[in-house]
Formats: C-alpha cells, sequence, structure tokens
C-alpha cells in the first residue's frame, strides 16, 4: 500500500514538474531570443556556405544513413492552410548536383514524405543541412515556415503539416509540377523539433495516414496533447538529451512517451543539448558536453533507422532500431508492442 501511495506521490510530483517546465518555456525561449537567437544569415535555408554544416559522420566512422544523393529546395507556397496560406521549404532527392528547383531523381521514385516542424521561435534554416540530408537519403520532405512568432497557433502548425502531406499528395499527381510521379502518397511521415515535436505528434493523432513519427526534444503543446496521443496509430520515437536545459527529458519527453501507445521508442543522447539538434544554433542557446557534430550524426542515423524502417519499410534496419548494441552515448527505453 504505501509503494502504492509513493507511486502516486511520484507521478503527481512528474505532473506538476511537466506544468510548470511547460509554462516556463516560451519565457526561457524568449530570453534565448533577446541574447541573440534570430535566424543565421545567408540564403533561404541561412547557409553561408556548406561548411556550416556539421559532420554526419559519427565518430566510429559508420555512415549516418543510407545511400545518399544528392537534394533539391525550393521555397512553395501552400495555399490550404488552417488559417489561409503559408510557405514551406521543400526539400527532395534530385538529379545530378542537386541545388535550388533542381530536377527530381525520377530514377527513384516514388519518395516518402516526411513534414517537419520548427521549434518555436525557430528557423527552418537552423535544420536545413538535416532535411536536406534526409532528402538526399530518398524523402521529400516539407517544413512550413509559419508559427514563427511570439503567439504561435499549436494547433494550427499541426494542421499545417498534415496540410503539408497533402499539398505533396497532390503535387504528385499534377502534371507539369516539380514533383510529378515522385510522390508515395501511402508512406507519410512527421517528424520536428521542441514546439514542432509536440505539435508532429498532434498532427499524428488527428491522421491515421500519418505511419511513422520521430520528434527531436518534443515539447508538449497548449493546450496539451497528452489527452489524445492514445490515438496515434503509427510508430512513435522521442530523441532527447540528457543535458538539455529548455525542454528537460523527465518535464517533456518522459510524459509524452508514456502517454502514446506502443510500437513507441525514448532515446536520451548522453551530453546532448536542446539546441544540439539544429544544424546552425544561434549564439547563445544551451549546450551539452556531446560536441554539437556528434549529436547531430547521431540523430541523423536514428532518423534514417527509424523512417527506413517504417517508411521504406527496409526490415534488414529492425534490429538496429529495436535490439542495437549497447552504446554508452545512448540510453533507449523501447517498448515495440
Amino acid at each position: 500500500m504505501l509503494a502504492g501511495k509513493e507511486r502516486d506521490v511520484e507521478r503527481r510530483g512528474m505532473q506538476a514538474l511537466a506544468r510548470a517546465a511547460r509554462a516556463l518555456l516560451p519565457l526561457i525561449c524568449v530570453a534565448a531570443l533577446v541574447s541573440g537567437c534570430s535566424p543565421v544569415g545567408g540564403d533561404a535555408d541561412g547557409a553561408a556556405g556548406d561548411s556550416a554544416a556539421p559532420s554526419a559522420t559519427p565518430a566510429d566512422g559508420s555512415p549516418a544513413g543510407g545511400a545518399a544523393g544528392a537534394d533539391g529546395r525550393a521555397t512553395v507556397r501552400i495555399a490550404d492552410g488552417p488559417a489561409g496560406p503559408f510557405e514551406a521549404r521543400l526539400f527532395y532527392p534530385a538529379a545530378g548536383s542537386g541545388g535550388e528547383r533542381a530536377a527530381v531523381d525520377a530514377g527513384g521514385a516514388p519518395f516518402p514524405v516526411i513534414a517537419f516542424g520548427h521549434g518555436y521561435l525557430a528557423n527552418v534554416s537552423f535544420y536545413a543541412p538535416t532535411l536536406a540530408a534526409l532528402a538526399a537519403e530518398g524523402y521529400i520532405v516539407l517544413a512550413p515556415t509559419s508559427q514563427t512568432g511570439l503567439l504561435p497557433d499549436h494547433s494550427d502548425f499541426a494542421d499545417e503539416l498534415r496540410a503539408s502531406l497533402d499539398w505533396a499528395i497532390a503535387q504528385g499527381e499534377e502534371q507539369g509540377a516539380l514533383l510529378f510521379g515522385a510522390v508515395d502518397g501511402g508512406r507519410l511521415g512527421v517528424c520536428g523539433h521542441s514546439m514542432g515535436g509536440g505539435c508532429a505528434l498532434l498532427a499524428a493523432a488527428r491522421d491515421a495516414r500519418i505511419r511513422a513519427v520521430s520528434t527531436l526534444a518534443a515539447a508538449d503543446t497548449r493546450p496539451s496533447s497528452l489527452g489524445v496521443l492514445d490515438e496515434i496509430a503509427a510508430p512513435v520515437q522521442f530523441i532527447a538529451g540528457s543535458q538539455d536545459a529548455i525542454a528537460m527529458v523527465q518535464a517533456f519527453q518522459r510524459p509524452l512517451y508514456e502517454a502514446v501507445p506502443a510500437p513507441r521508442q525514448l532515446v536520451i543522447i548522453e551530453g546532448g543539448s536542446h539546441c544540439g539538434f539544429l544544424d546552425r544554433p544561434p549564439a547563445v542557446c544551451d549546450r551539452g558536453s556531446l560536441p554539437a557534430a556528434e549529436q547531430i550524426a547521431l540523430t541523423r542515423r536514428l532518423l534514417s533507422g527509424w523512417f527506413g524502417l517504417y517508411l521504406r519499410g527496409d526490415e534488414g534496419l529492425r534490429p538496429q532500431v529495436w535490439d542495437p548494441p549497447p552504446d554508452p552515448v545512448l540510453d533507449i527505453t523501447s517498448d515495440p508492442g
């Protein structure tokens, strides 16, 4: 009886901690913004040159993902958003050397589609190299550039992720469109960082077409989505940093992990930080003991394995995802169902 009471007290304490952390998260991010968290300069993806992107190769020398080609990029306008039109950055497998509005690599088509949600006050350019790496592996990735203000609408952002998937499917069927014939509308996924991770979960709870979810330092939405996450039908992966000073594991990712049904997985990167998931983090942000390039490389490898298994259907990745060899940098809690 005493043990049951102790567990109940611990549960209530965790819930109170999560509520307090969710309330403080916008203030923490605003403070970071005032201190220097502003979009980096360069092209539409903030590129001052590819040298700004960390290496995608883990410390052990293994590749971050599958065989990669080139990526193409474009800014697109999506008319059917929940609050009207919005723009998104599009990344896709490209022929030749790729680049802005390069031709699609028709040889590998059709491709799965992933909608990606950015974090609170973040610019899509912060994540561009990782999104481009996913595209080069064989995914069409759409990252809405909306909801970047002080008071984003989380419900609308979740629906903008879903509208991005709808747009890609329609473009795949439109003669003469950039993505004509390149979209596999039966293989849809969502991903996101921080606020965008929470909105990706909310999108998956609303859309049974979504077949895979992976989040980076996910934060709950306002109002809380915890009550509807049991409606998610897709496998869900949470990737977190043990030294995240903005969206802490115990207050954010663990309650979300416990709210979603199996298959589910929580991967904690030891020494990882909140802004360590950004390829081009702002000058002032949290930092972990793990070098940023290593956190990015591990993240890309985890994303590649999860989406490779559940969107590309590569069953050879199942042991890597659900029964990987011990790694001192990764603390993995798995429930394959």
